[in-house]
């Protein structure tokens, strides 16, 4: 069964900090499962997006991406690889704003990961 998890979503209504969502084990060696989605393998745990860009109901702000980029390359170094987005996540003239976000997250930690990667290193 897949588990949704959205603590991003939930963090910028109820709390301060993404950082204490984050599940301690997110920092050791532990990873999330995978599941069969058809030809797809994808975690069994997933990250909601909603409040990435929206200032309406999770008082967003661009300032707050540095610290959401922190909580996603925790999330994709455990292994979480199903993120839930939508072009229209975001409000008014950030609308879509998790969607791009999401493809500079996901450029960045690659890039950030490429030496871990590389076999020939």
């Amino acid at each position: 069964m897949i588990i949704m998890w959205t603590a991003i979503l939930i963090s910028f209504f109820f709390l301060d900090s993404v950082e204490s969502l984050v599940p301690s084990w997110f920092g050791n060696s532990q990873k999330i499962g995978t599941v069969s989605a058809g030809p797809l393998q994808i975690s069994e745990m997933g990250c909601g997006t909603w409040s990435w860009g929206n200032r309406l109901l999770f008082d967003y702000d661009p300032s707050q991406d540095d610290e959401l980029y922190d909580a996603y390359a925790k999330m994709r170094t455990a292994g979480i690889t199903l993120f839930d987005t939508a072009d229209s996540y975001g409000t008014l003239d950030l609308n879509g704003r998790a969607e791009i976000l999401l493809g500079q997250f996901e450029k960045r930690f690659l890039e950030e990961n490429e030496k871990d990667n590389n076999i020939f290193n």
